[in-house]
């Protein structure tokens, strides 16, 4: 779990099995899906999907908070977003909900 900050709120967010069943559930995709697509635009800027990526904080902010405000009442409250700030966090957090490494492999790693 972390917080970011967009617009003028701190979001504490976290990436955990329940993120992607809200993001899935609020939005009829794959939370998985759509951070590999964002993945595959980094080098081109012009094709980021900030709906997304605004969607995915929603659902990790949902899986801090279960009385968070429905997705567009909580759009609504933020007046702007710096992605170049929080980008970085919000896919690593995704991730963690996704990607993590098995406790066996960490173990061997730690070896």
């Amino acid at each position: 779990m972390r917080s970011i900050q967009v617009g003028k709120k701190k979001i504490k967010i976290m990436g955990s099995a329940i993120a992607p069943f809200y993001y899935k559930q609020a939005f009829g995709s794959s939370l998985t899906g759509d951070l590999i697509k964002l993945g595959e635009v980094e080098n081109d800027i012009t094709k980021i999907d900030d709906v997304s990526i605004l969607q995915m904080i929603w659902a990790m902010a949902k899986a801090v908070d279960r009385n968070i405000s429905p997705f567009i009442d909580w759009l609504e409250e933020i007046e702007f977003i710096n992605l170049d700030e929080i980008l970085t966090d919000v896919a690593e957090e995704a991730s963690n909900a996704c990607f993590r490494p098995s406790q066996e492999k960490t173990d061997q790693n730690n070896n």
